[in-house]
């Protein structure tokens, strides 16, 4: 990437300058392709821009299957628990019946 802006304002602001120095250039050569050269401009600003805006993104986030696992985790300790107790409260039972 050849700059790195702050903000987006500033990257529209440096694309702006680098297209008007292009046109620029492209009227002292009076090119005749000039949209097929501004098309291959658009294409390049528009990486940069992705790039940036790809730097300013948040970490994704964990995926859901490591969600889901943790979900699972708790309710088959919960789960677990309740066998305890059930098996705890039959200890205790005197009749041996609940």
């Amino acid at each position: 990437m050849l700059f790195a802006p702050q903000t987006a304002t500033a990257a529209a602001d440096a694309a702006t300058l680098a297209l008007l120095e292009v046109l620029e250039v492209l009227e002292v050569l009076e090119v005749l392709e000039v949209l097929e050269v501004l098309e291959v401009l658009e294409v390049l600003v528009a990486a940069a821009a992705s790039d940036w805006i790809d730097s300013e993104l948040p970490p994704p986030s964990p995926p859901p299957q490591a969600q889901s696992m943790r979900a699972e985790q708790a309710r088959a300790s919960v789960v677990w628990d309740r066998r305890m107790i059930r098996l705890e409260r039959a200890w205790d039972d005197p009749n041996g019946m609940l």
